[in-house]
């Protein structure tokens, strides 16, 4: 494993990089309640799976898809599963943000967005952290499996049926990691 100073090489040198692709994720609608955007938000979750050399596929049952895929590792440890969500709730009353929900305006040292907190934005760390360790050692010691789905708001209705399809492969992994930001005591987020 290399030191930790290759990492923050590779995050410095793409700090800009890594923002615009947050933010393109975040300026994309993914409202479930009203299904806008839905779609084109799970193609680019997809892309981005697949821009990290993984496999990715939207399975659909009744509602939105799912967003399933692997990134392939050296099998040294057992897979982990990273369960995530793409759809947001609407931005209503608009007027009361400070800007545009979907434009993603950095103001201050802060990126105002529908989803910036909950949960495209630590989704997009995450990848944007895989990205970082993929370029640093080669390969992860691990497959990595996606479940991201678009119908968290809704109450996750695909997902019972999604887990009962795919309990053979989703029961090997070492663990689940679901991307979540946290806020210290002074109400920072971290």
């Amino acid at each position: 494993m290399a030191n930790l100073d290759s990492y923050f090489k590779i995050l410095n040198e793409r700090f800009d990089e890594y923002l615009e692709k947050l933010r393109s994720l975040l300026m994309q609608p993914s409202i479930s309640g009203t299904g806008e955007g839905i779609e084109d938000c799970a193609a680019l979750v997809k892309q981005y799976i697949e821009e990290m050399g993984g496999e990715a596929r939207p399975i659909r049952y009744e509602g939105h898809p799912i967003v399933y895929g692997v990134i392939k590792g050296s099998g040294e440890s057992k897979p982990l599963i990273s369960y995530g969500m793409y759809d947001v709730q609407p931005p209503d009353p608009v007027d009361k943000w400070i800007s545009p929900p979907f434009e993603a305006e950095i103001i201050g040292n802060k990126i105002i967005a529908r989803g910036a907190v909950n949960s495209k934005g630590p989704l997009m760390a995450f990848m944007c952290g895989l990205e970082t360790v993929l370029e640093v050692e080669g390969k992860l010691p691990f497959d990595v499996v996606f479940v991201v789905e678009g119908e968290e708001e809704l109450g996750s209705i695909s997902m019972p049926r999604f887990v009962e399809d795919h309990k053979q492969e989703l029961m090997g992994a070492g663990g689940v990691y679901f991307q979540e930001m946290t806020e210290n005591k002074q109400g920072s987020l971290q």
